[in-house]
């Protein structure tokens, strides 16, 4: 056992010398990777050195040197500077740590994808213009995700600005934040498609006639005939919904219109229960994306003016991530990431070396590869081929071959179908038994006594009864 242990010992330290060294190497590796990711927008070999400067020398709470290099990368387009992004990038991973660490996997990993739409939510709003802008909508994006107590992440923000286009552009902040419980009750997707087509409906009035009848019945809009040029000097005319009431506050804060405009005017009108509220909604947004959306303001209202003071009250950017750095989570991800800068630094010394054998090995097995295809190795392998077809008799008289045929397979040999050979026959006279025959062979062996390795089988001694076998 002593021996055995003692054989183990180097065993178990080489494996480790070789695990430690893969976690170096691999350290190492992916801080190459970031950095040549960011070398690929092509700022030019000074932003690169001051870029591989700046990740180095800089101390981001809880996140390694490769996350931030990774980072730059991603947000130096859209600050549309480098100095910008060094500015900010920082204190973007930081609260990305946070946002991780509070509302998701409770360790504080990095959501790569909730910072890219982060970034792209505040770029839609115009938020990259100057550091005042960025900030507000950065504050803004936070209150909403820890206002929702984590039912909405980035990604969320980020697939309610795509999805919304244009009416997104037109939400003011509060607007913005009244739209909190939407999002959380349709998801940012849903959410995004669905103000787009109300705005649409609404406000750039593409709607059918019957309900452009019902909005001007309602007192809700205008209808008026419009010019779209001429053909052969008649001009082109269309009817049209002009003069939505109060369209200034449906464009900035939806929900605040369904409350204060819309509701009150079907009220003034006899729609006053919530089954004539709902038709009329229905009827007026003429589509079922729309009115989905407008059932939800018209008919939870309590509920979306809620999530808005919650959201509205929230913790922004700044109070998140200060909380994070006094947590243990962010102990824990603030040691990770020393670790993980621990490894790149070390694994740097070795990279080279390695990235040497790697290239190394891969020329000799290329031109081992190379060989098979020349001419001399094809020559060997034919004149291989000839001595073993002239001389591979011998080995076979002696050991066989491994491609023998088998039994009744042979080429050589034509067996036909095996049939059964009977030892015993019966002998019949007029139709009747009279006695059975059998071969030497049976014969000899049951006249004779039968033993076994235990002693004497008496029931073997003897033909058995009924059989009379004679000579």
């Amino acid at each position: 056992m002593g021996l055995m242990s003692d054989a183990l010992i180097p065993l178990g330290a080489g494996m480790v010398t070789y695990y430690v060294g893969k976690q170096f190497y691999e350290g190492a590796k992916d801080y190459q990777d970031a950095f040549m990711r960011f070398k690929s927008l092509n700022l030019g070999d000074q932003v690169n050195a001051e870029a591989d400067k700046f990740v180095k020398a800089t101390k981001v709470y809880g996140v390694s040197q490769t996350e931030l290099m990774k980072a730059l990368g991603e947000s130096v387009g859209l600050f549309g500077s480098f100095d910008e992004a060094k500015k900010f990038t920082p204190d973007l991973l930081t609260l990305g740590k946070a946002n991780s660490a509070v509302f998701g996997d409770k360790n504080g990993h990095l959501d790569d994808e909730g910072l890219k739409s982060l970034l792209k939510f505040i770029d839609r709003r115009g938020g990259f213009k100057d550091e005042a802008t960025f900030k507000r909508n950065l504050d803004l994006a936070e209150k909403m995700v820890t206002g929702s107590s984590g039912f909405l992440k980035f990604n969320d923000l980020g697939a309610f600005s795509q999805n919304a286009g244009t009416a997104f552009r037109t939400l003011s902040d509060e607007g913005l934040l009244e739209m909190e419980g939407l999002l959380i009750e349709q998801g940012g997707q849903k959410a995004g498609t669905a103000w787009m087509s109300l705005y649409q409906n609404l406000v750039a009035g593409r709607t059918p006639k019957k309900t452009m009848g019902l909005l001007q019945d309602l007192g809700l809009g205008t209808l008026q005939m419009q010019e779209h040029g001429s053909v052969g000097g008649k001009p082109l005319k269309s009817l049209v919904m002009a003069d939505i009431k109060e369209s200034a506050l449906l464009q900035s804060n939806p929900p605040k219109w369904m409350r204060d405009v819309l509701i009150p005017t079907m009220q003034a009108h006899g729609i006053t229960s919530e089954a004539q509220q709902l038709k009329a909604v229905n009827d007026i947004l003429s589509n079922r994306t729309a009115s989905g959306q407008g059932s939800i303001m018209t008919t939870q209202q309590f509920q979306l003016l809620r999530d808005f003071h919650l959201a509205r009250g929230a913790m922004g950017a700044d109070k998140v991530s200060g909380m994070f750095k006094d947590s243990a989570s962010g102990a824990e991800a603030d040691f990770d990431a020393a670790w993980t800068d621990f490894k790149k630094q070390f694994g740097t010394t070795m990279l080279p070396q390695i990235t040497s054998m790697l290239k190394t090995g891969t020329d000799l097995l290329r031109s081992l590869a190379s060989i098979t295809e020349s001419e001399n190795f094809k020559s060997f392998m034919s004149f291989a081929s000839k001595v073993n077809g002239t001389f591979g008799w011998l080995p076979k008289q002696f050991f066989g071959s491994a491609n023998a045929a088998e039994p009744g397979q042979s080429p050589n040999v034509k067996t036909g179908t095996p049939q059964p050979f009977k030892l015993s026959t019966t002998i019949n006279l007029d139709g009747r038994k009279i006695g059975e025959a059998a071969t030497d062979y049976i014969l000899n062996g049951m006249g004779k006594p039968q033993s076994t390795s235990s002693g004497f089988d008496f029931t073997r001694a003897a033909p058995p009864i009924g059989h009379s076998f004679a000579r």
